[in-house]
């Protein structure tokens, strides 16, 4: 009686472990998915970062003389000094900021890891008002603000 009942727990068992098996050769997959999350929001923060710099370069520059068709880089350190963490391109494009259009164009691409070998990339496009002044030649209120927002993992 004994041998009966043995031998259908062993083999429940033993199903139960191919199962658990199974499930758990599944987990480094997890936990690769969830680091490329990690590093893909790193690099979103690192493409926010130089959407913000050219935005403080543009409300500083009424005339936007030195900030025309510009391209910015720069590497960001980690917090408290040493080495890079990611990096950000960041590309003003004026050539519609002129009548009729009157915008804006900032792409700004992020990187999370080495310049040469970045682990995550993050593009964010926006396209702002670029209309300074009104017809009545007083300032426009609505000048810089967000007309389009378009963000992107290449």
């Amino acid at each position: 009686m004994k041998r009966g009942f043995i031998v259908p727990a062993l083999l429940v068992v033993s199903i139960f472990m191919v199962l658990c098996v199974g499930m758990l050769s599944r987990q480094p997959m997890r936990n690769l998915g969830a680091l490329q999350t990690h590093y893909q929001v790193q690099a979103r923060q690192m493409a926010l970062a130089g959407m913000e710099e050219i935005r403080l370069r543009l409300a500083g520059d009424l005339h936007q003389s030195t900030v025309a068709n510009t391209t910015l880089s720069r590497e960001l350190p980690e917090a408290g000094g040493g080495e890079a963490v990611g990096s950000y391109v960041v590309t003003l494009d004026t050539s519609w900021v002129k009548k009729p259009y009157y915008v804006l164009r900032i792409e700004s691409e992020g990187f999370y890891g080495s310049a040469t070998r970045p682990r995550a990339r993050y593009v964010l496009r926006s396209t702002l008002n670029g209309r300074q002044k009104l017809e009545d030649d007083k300032p426009n209120p609505d000048y810089l603000t967000l007309l389009r927002w378009q963000e992107s993992v290449p």
